[in-house]
């Protein structure tokens, strides 16, 4: 517990170039980052976290800055002593970011739904036999199309979290791989 006008040595954040980045570590008094302080520091971040994002017109770019940086303050705040300063508020605001995380993991699979959507077939039978094969092969170009797109946009992203990405990787691979191999069936 600290005093009153004792001094902390802390590491504030910002927002450069689409990602929450650490500032110099800063010497401020410890009292501004005392219960409520902290926690509406953290929202405050998290607020212009959103309000950047709002800014931002490519979702799956949003959807991976914000995966990247809420999966950041989670572990900033369960990896620091930052869990003393917020006192019982910590369970709801580790809730809160880890929901967050847990959201945003499922949007960056969400920017797969127009691929997914090209590889499903509608009901084949009410496809007449001659035009089957043009149906097909255009659900194909569009697939392809839809990945390209989305490779294009995405192999610019990277996910710095080993554990976060492989779950985006397997979470991908389980919506697109099924309904891709029945495409191709």
């Amino acid at each position: 517990s600290t005093q009153e006008g004792q001094l902390c040595h802390i590491t504030l954040w910002r927002i450069h170039k689409f990602v929450v980045v650490p500032l110099p570590p800063t010497t401020i008094l410890c009292s501004l980052f005392q219960p409520p302080n902290t926690v509406e520091v953290i929202n405050t971040l998290l607020e212009g976290l959103a309000a950047r994002a709002e800014k931002e017109k490519n979702e799956s770019l949003v959807a991976v800055f914000l995966l990247n940086n809420h999966n950041h303050l989670l572990k900033g705040i369960t990896n620091g002593a930052i869990q003393d300063t917020i006192g019982e508020k910590f369970s709801v605001l580790l809730k809160r970011l880890t929901d967050l995380v847990n959201a945003e993991k499922d949007r960056v699979k969400d920017t797969w739904r127009k691929a997914v959507a090209a590889a499903t077939l509608d009901d084949p039978t009410q496809v007449e036999s001659v035009s089957k094969k043009a149906y097909i092969k255009k659900k194909f170009e569009t697939f392809n199309h839809e990945v390209e797109a989305l490779f294009a946009c995405q192999k610019a992203l990277s996910i710095p979290d080993a554990a976060v990405r492989d779950d985006v990787r397997r979470s991908i691979s389980a919506s697109v791989g099924p309904v891709y191999s029945t495409f191709l069936n």
